[in-house]
């Protein structure tokens, strides 16, 4: 039963990888189409992309420091109809004391980095670490894994073009 399913998988996986060697010769010849016909046009639109994206940039920032200017002046949040000043609120602090704080009084505000917990409980358990972790339990955990090449299984049939 097993020798059939991996020879059925076997012939399925190699159709699937020609029509993906032909897909990709196709989409090869399409593109290689594509850029000769319009190659040049194609970089004369992106060059005048960019200097396009670039003066939207420059613009932005002028109108972005005239505004701030502008509120600084006058503390108006509006200095044209297209323009609003929000005002951020920003926190600075020193992240080890943030950390000690929440340990103590906002314990909820601490995120469990799983990836480092678990290869430290596993060290610790497997190779009996210093951390006494008796609510974790190691579990096995069995998956199938299937070989990438299946060529040698493909039977007689399809080995000799049949």
């Amino acid at each position: 039963m097993m020798q059939n399913l991996i020879e059925k998988l076997a012939r399925a996986r190699q159709i699937e990888m020609q029509y993906d060697d032909e897909l990709e010769a196709l989409e090869s010849a399409i593109e290689a189409l594509i850029k000769e016909r319009y190659d040049s046009e194609l970089r004369r639109v992106r060059l005048l992309r960019e200097t396009a994206k670039a003066d939207v940039a420059d613009v932005e920032g002028a109108i972005r420091a005239a505004a701030l200017d502008a509120f600084s002046a006058t503390g108006d949040k509006r200095p044209h109809p297209a323009v609003g000043i929000r005002e951020m609120t920003r926190l600075e602090y020193d992240e080890g004391e943030a950390i000690f704080f929440c340990r103590r009084a906002a314990p909820n505000a601490l995120k469990l980095d799983r990836r480092a917990f678990e290869k430290i409980a596993k060290l610790g358990i497997e190779a009996g670490g210093p951390f006494d972790l008796d609510f974790v339990t190691i579990r096995k955990e069995p998956q199938a894994a299937i070989a990438r090449d299946l060529s040698a299984y493909m039977g007689d049939k399809e080995n000799k073009g049949e």
